[in-house]
């Protein structure tokens, strides 16, 4: 399981699991390779359609998933 430590305190989460009877394990995680990498978007930089699809998604809690092709 994985977490963000902004918005999860650890010791809180690890507490919980420890109630529940389970041994949480700390591990880090390997890094992540160039396909499982996460590209950041200025959204700004965008034509006015993806701008608009963005914002949309974001409002909705929606994520966003494109499908580019090229030739070849």
């Amino acid at each position: 399981m994985s977490f963000d430590p902004e918005q999860v305190d650890r010791e809180e989460l690890l507490r919980t699991i420890r109630e529940l009877d389970f041994e949480p394990e700390l591990v880090e995680p390997p890094p992540p390779t160039a396909t499982e990498a996460r590209a950041r978007v200025d959204v700004a930089e965008l034509p006015g359609e993806l701008q608009e699809l963005f914002l949309r998604a974001r409002k909705d809690d929606r994520p966003v998933l494109l499908d580019f092709t090229a030739p070849g």
